[in-house]
């Protein structure tokens, strides 16, 4: 059978049908059953107000809370769904590239001018090192992904212990089987991505599984091997490792990177909200939440009309710290503040009582009560019609 006419196109022509197919595309790049890998769709996180990538695990059907907040797959636990669903946000032009053997190697070249985002190391080692216990049409897309990759995309989700064990003088000796194997492909990871040879962009996203806070881990060693990579780059090549916030009054310079320090040229280090609910594996998992910096992204929608961007909350919340307010606990105070005049109703604008007292003074520092007088929406609901009820104003 001859094959039709749309495939016997020279390939600048294939190739500008197919982007206007799939633009913009990134996928995903697995390794299944040690020796198959898949590509299957990504659904890239659109920006979202502060934590709203959060809130959106316990809406919807599909996998269980208790899943999404365990996955490896960290930010992208849609993608997971999508990909044990065979669905995807093209998914019509997906369908397309499994039609036969010409589509299929078109659409990898494709997707090889996008990013591909490799969730753990597994993928990625075996693209490396380890072609050869692939099948025969794996080793294909083996060899396409590495002569033409561009953009590397990482998520990296991993142990507490593993993180731990990457620290100086560190004792690895009672880590089980996976986290040894994750170590010494990490310690490996410069070694790896060299094989890359077009490489120009790197993207490392690093988190781990537990409620401890990400300042007491050193961060440095952490991403030691990356750094290493990164400093042997030629120039032009962009490396991105993305981390979860630090704490102001906890940032330490032998430790952790400051906002202060000047960093390689090409070199970034942006910073992302860690989720804050976590599951205690048992007969019956359960889930319990934990406060941690920043305070205010939870509450972020009463502080929109000041700060309109995450930017701006998060360098305000910063320079409160820096001014000695203790942003945890002024915070947690307020909102102990506002249950007890609201109750239980948030709906909005906030329901007074039948005989309001005024809002306490409040124990914090007159910046904290001066910022939220100024700057926070629920504050002003609340305290303007009380103040006026009690003769303040």
């Amino acid at each position: 059978m001859s094959p039709p006419n749309l495939l016997t196109l020279p390939w600048d022509n294939r190739h500008a049908i197919w982007v206007q197919l799939l633009p913009e595309t990134v996928v995903h790049l697995s390794l299944i059953d040690s020796y198959r890998l898949v590509f299957s769709p990504c659904d890239p996180v659109k920006p979202r107000w502060m934590t709203r990538n959060d809130e959106e695990r316990e809406e919807g059907s599909g996998r269980s809370f208790t899943e999404r907040l365990t996955t490896p797959w960290g930010p992208h636990w849609r993608c997971e769904e999508l990909d044990s669903r065979h669905k995807g946000p093209d998914s019509d032009a997906w369908s397309l590239m499994m039609t036969c053997k010409t589509l299929f190697e078109d659409m990898v070249g494709i997707f090889t001018e996008g990013a591909i985002h490799f969730v753990g190391l597994d993928a990625l080692e075996c693209l490396a090192f380890k072609h050869d216990q692939l099948t025969a049409q794996s080793r294909g897309t083996a060899a396409t992904v590495l002569r033409y990759i561009r953009r590397v995309h990482v998520t990296l989700k991993v142990s507490l212990e593993f993180c731990k064990a990457l620290e100086p003088r560190a004792d690895t000796a009672g880590l089980d089987d996976d986290c040894q194997e994750l170590l010494s492909s990490w310690r490996l990871i410069g070694k790896t991505l060299s094989h890359f040879e077009n490489i120009s962009s790197l993207h490392v996203w690093i988190d781990h599984s537990c409620p401890d806070k990400w300042e007491s881990l050193d961060e440095r060693s952490i991403t030691a091997q990356l750094q290493g990579f990164a400093k042997g780059l030629p120039g032009g090549v962009d490396v991105t490792i993305q981390l979860p916030w630090l704490h102001p009054w906890h940032e330490d310079v032998e430790r952790h990177f400051t906002e202060e320090e000047p960093l390689t040229k090409g070199f970034q280090i942006p910073r992302f909200i860690r989720h804050r609910k976590f599951v205690v594996p048992n007969i019956a998992p359960y889930i319990f939440e934990v406060e941690d910096f920043p305070y205010l992204a939870y509450d972020s929608l009463w502080w929109v009309e000041s700060f309109p961007d995450p930017a701006s909350l998060m360098a305000e919340e910063r320079s409160s710290f820096a001014q000695g307010i203790d942003v945890a606990a002024a915070n947690a105070n307020w909102q102990e503040e506002i249950s007890e005049i609201c109750g239980q109703d948030c709906s909005w604008p906030p329901k007074h009582p039948e005989h309001p007292r005024p809002l306490i003074a409040h124990p914090a520092p007159v910046a904290w009560s001066d910022l939220l007088q100024r700057h926070n929406r629920l504050h002003k609901a609340i305290e303007e019609p009380m103040q006026v009820q009690w003769g303040v104003v």
